[in-house]
């Protein structure tokens, strides 16, 4: 292994070439908006199958972001980039509230039985 490949190597991260970096990280970004949307979608339908699911692939996908967080160039400036986080802040946001109202839900019936 080369010496700046070697450099790139963070406790079992994904070895990324640095142009190739920031794709990499759009990539898991868009499948977990996808995670995130699927799951908000059944919340708000009130359908609660499939949550151990989809709590397995929001895992992951912020497993491989903290693997291959320290190769990514922090670039501020970065308007797509800033835009999609922005985005999967918001979807968090919601997918959490969603989250946050099923749990108080369940805490009641739980209260009563």
């Amino acid at each position: 292994m080369s010496e700046p490949l070697r450099r790139r190597v963070v406790a079992g991260a994904p070895v990324v070439p640095a142009d190739n970096t920031l794709d990499v990280v759009l990539n898991v970004i868009d499948r977990l908006r996808g995670t995130l949307s699927e799951e908000t979608g059944q919340l708000r339908a009130q359908s609660l199958s499939g949550l151990h699911e989809f709590s397995l692939r929001k895992s992951q996908c912020l497993l491989e972001l903290t693997r291959i967080a320290p190769n990514v160039p922090v670039d501020l400036t970065n308007a797509p980039l800033l835009q999609v986080l922005t985005g999967l802040c918001r979807e968090l946001e919601e997918n959490r509230r969603l989250l946050r109202l099923q749990l108080d839900a369940a805490s009641e019936v739980a209260e009563i039985i």
